[in-house]
């Protein structure tokens, strides 16, 4: 007797187009109003993580190995990025921002002045 050929594949792709659910409609997706929305809260990035003077400086000192400068650099840099972005109320602002170009840039300074004594 001979034995029933076997159409595995035709009979899987006819299960697989029973069971799959219907097409969307064509046409543009997305002109269509979303159907299953699902309710999520939104995070907020700085109330998850609690910053902290000691959780700056920790990231700062993390920062500088990393870059492999200094750490005072990095503060300096910080600090004059801070200052140049806002805007410059009072005295001792204008002149902690001069102290920090000053400190930034003091050995290229003496390197200049030591230049010119010669």
């Amino acid at each position: 007797m001979a034995k029933k050929k076997k159409h595995t594949l035709n009979q899987l792709s006819k299960f697989l187009k029973s069971q799959a659910p219907e097409k969307a409609p064509s046409g543009d997706f997305l002109s269509t109003p979303p159907k299953k929305l699902v309710e999520v809260e939104q995070a907020d990035a700085l109330n998850e993580v609690e910053l902290s003077v000691d959780l700056i400086k920790q990231a700062l000192v993390m920062i500088a190995s990393q870059e492999q400068k200094p750490t005072y650099r990095l503060l300096f840099q910080l600090c004059r990025e801070i200052l140049q972005e806002q805007e410059l109320e009072h005295p001792a602002q204008v002149m902690l921002l001069n102290n920090l170009l000053y400190l930034e840039h003091v050995e290229a300074l003496e390197d200049e002045l030591k230049k010119g004594a010669e």
